[in-house]
């Protein structure tokens, strides 16, 4: 299922207008915005699709890459516009940056840095800019899962498509299996991505289903990337699916005593779950 990212392109883009004249305004050269969403709702393809507008943009993510061989991949990334072959650190590369943003307006997406370990110094470089460059003509886009990430910087919060917006994207589909989708996918793009209109919802679910299936890994990775005891979230998710929805009947069926259960829902809930959660929240907030 295709779904149009304009919207959000559009609102991304009001968004970093406002903070340039903010900025501008106050005489404070932030040039940090992140994009809040959670995993699988398609920050990263955001962040790639709005820079692209712009003639010189680059995108770097730091996944799997530890903090010699992240800066050394990044020089390489930036070679074409300056010759920072010669940095040591984070803080040089972005010296040397500085002829070529003081003469070019650019966009850069950082991703994949809230598990980087070096990432207060990618960030202080970031900083250090203000000392060399006294316009915005540089932005730089940090997706990120958490608000707190990378401090007090510029937010845009990408939230999941709602039911409006798949019926817009397969208008031929029944009202039934669009509400049907929905639940399922909470609107997270990366899994409405992966549901082929052509077939019918029950063929999708039973695909959706299998152990290797996207639906299944981005679940799973969801929960895990975002506690460090995944099990126990597992547990309430399980509950809540078996038709369990008040807080004591969830507690019972995980062996928690009600307090404790209602900390797991609450930091579901903080983590973007809300969507999972909803058909129980009434009853847990009564």
């Amino acid at each position: 299922m295709k779904l149009n990212m304009e919207s959000q392109r559009m609102e991304l883009q009001k968004t970093a207008a406002a903070h340039v004249r903010h900025c501008r305004y106050e005489n404070n050269y932030d040039r940090i915005i992140k994009i809040c969403g959670v995993a699988g709702c398609g920050k990263t393809a955001l962040a790639a699709a709005y820079v692209q507008n712009t003639k010189f943009h680059c995108y770097f993510s730091f996944q799997g890459l530890d903090q010699k061989n992240a800066l050394t991949a990044f020089k390489n990334t930036v070679s074409a516009w300056a010759d920072v072959s010669s940095a040591s650190n984070w803080a040089e590369v972005f010296r040397l940056l500085v002829p070529f943003f003081k003469k070019h307006t650019s966009k850069l997406v950082l991703d994949d840095m809230e598990h980087f370990k070096g990432c207060d110094a990618v960030l202080d470089a970031i900083a250090g800019l203000s000392g060399f460059l006294s316009d915005m003509k540089n932005l730089f886009f940090l997706p990120c899962r958490y608000a707190a990430s990378f401090g007090e910087h510029q937010t845009f919060y990408l939230y999941p498509y709602d039911y409006t917006d798949i019926r817009k994207a397969v208008p031929t589909m029944a009202a039934p299996d669009v509400a049907r989708v929905y639940a399922m996918t909470g609107g997270i793009g990366r899994l409405l991505a992966d549901y082929d209109e052509k077939e019918s919802f029950q063929t999708n679910l039973k695909r959706w289903m299998q152990p290797d299936s996207v639906y299944h890994c981005t679940m799973r990775q969801m929960v895990g990337d975002n506690f460090r005891t995944p099990a126990s979230y597992h547990g309430i998710l399980y509950a809540i699916a078996m038709g369990q929805h008040r807080l004591s009947e969830i507690a019972k069926a995980m062996g928690v005593p009600n307090n404790q259960c209602k900390t797991y829902l609450d930091a579901l809930i903080a983590a973007g779950f809300q969507v999972l959660l909803r058909m129980a929240d009434h009853e847990i907030s009564r």
